[in-house]
């Protein structure tokens, strides 16, 4: 096992390449990621749309952060005050978190991603776009995450159900409805790793439809337990379970079998596609982009416009045919 503690070069996984995201303005068509791709299929899936628009993530369009916000130095009083308010929340675990002084913080992203690699020991890799040092936003009780999520999982506009491709729009949207109510959320990306032979790939089956990964990605929120206050991470993904949030490893052990490595990276809101990074763009310091956001949710409305037709056609198609057995059987049986 090994766990990065700084930006950590990987090579990307056979599939799909970096792609930018797209306004839609007609019926020309251009490429989004599919990850349910794998090398023995073709790396982009055809869809509606046209317009370019400038990448959204990555080291290349982050922005740059202002010296205020990169910190300036502090006189030695100053810095004996300064404290992260994460740790501080983390120190006071069992005891509740101070009103006012409530969201999750560098302390809490750790302990996450630290539990997530102990329970895969050298099977698991942990990697870092950019380094996550606190999510914006309130931590609400577990009850409340519960009921967030039980909103995000029966919203009609999400198709939950069309597990063969689209997640990375559906992770956006339920990102949008969690961070709505005013709770913390990031992402938690998981990526076939080290994949010679092309043939190792996440599975998930569901009534409909199945999905067969190279990546996957959910919204994650950290949740504090009523009784003892103490905060964990949840993953919100109602395509895997639609009945409550899971913890990061049910979440993993939910599409993987175990038996070949895999990379996990915990990220802001804003990442929509997987994070690459590499020696020529290597990955850095920056903040959540509310800008990257919106308009990386403009196209995951879109892609799920899209697959929600897609299964509207699926489940028509299978009533049809169980509808039409229904009347065979009852024809022999008459």
């Amino acid at each position: 096992m090994r766990i990065s503690t700084a930006p950590t070069k990987i090579l990307p996984p056979p599939g799909p390449e970096r792609w930018v995201p797209r306004e839609c303005h007609g019926e020309e068509e251009i490429s989004v990621p599919g990850e349910h791709d794998s090398v023995t299929l073709e790396s982009t899936r055809s869809l509606k749309c046209s317009q370019s628009l400038p990448a959204a993530s990555g080291p290349e369009n982050n922005g740059d952060v202002s010296s205020e916000k990169q910190g300036r130095a502090l006189c030695p009083r100053e810095e004996s005050l300064s404290f992260e308010e994460g740790n501080l929340f983390s120190l006071l675990r069992g005891k509740g978190r101070p009103q006012g002084i409530n969201a999750p913080g560098a302390a809490d992203i750790r302990a996450c991603e630290e539990s997530l690699a102990e329970s895969a020991p050298s099977m698991l890799v942990l990697v870092n776009r950019s380094e996550v040092t606190g999510l914006d936003g309130e931590v609400p009780s577990a009850k409340a995450l519960q009921k967030a999520f039980l909103s995000v999982a029966g919203e009609k506009s999400i198709p939950w159900e069309y597990l063969p491709d689209g997640c990375y729009a559906r992770a956006h949207a339920a990102c949008d409805m969690i961070m709505k109510k005013g709770y913390n959320c990031g992402k938690l990306f998981i990526s076939v790793a080290d994949d010679g032979d092309g043939w190792n790939s996440f599975k998930a089956q569901g009534k409909f439809t199945a999905g067969a990964w190279w990546y996957h990605v959910a919204a994650l929120s950290f949740a504090a337990d009523e009784s003892s206050g103490e905060v964990k991470a949840w993953v919100i993904d109602p395509a895997v379970n639609p009945a409550k949030p899971l913890a990061p490893d049910e979440w993993l052990a939910s599409f993987w079998d175990g038996t070949f490595p895999v990379n996990a990276d915990l990220t802001y809101a804003d990442e929509y596609g997987i994070p690459f990074h590499d020696a020529i763009s290597p990955p850095g310091p920056r903040e959540f982009s509310r800008e990257a956001f919106e308009k990386n949710l403009f196209d995951a409305r879109r892609v799920n416009r899209i697959y929600l037709k897609a299964l509207k056609q699926i489940k028509d198609g299978y009533r049809g045919n169980h509808q039409a057995g229904q009347r065979a059987e009852g024809a022999l049986a008459s």
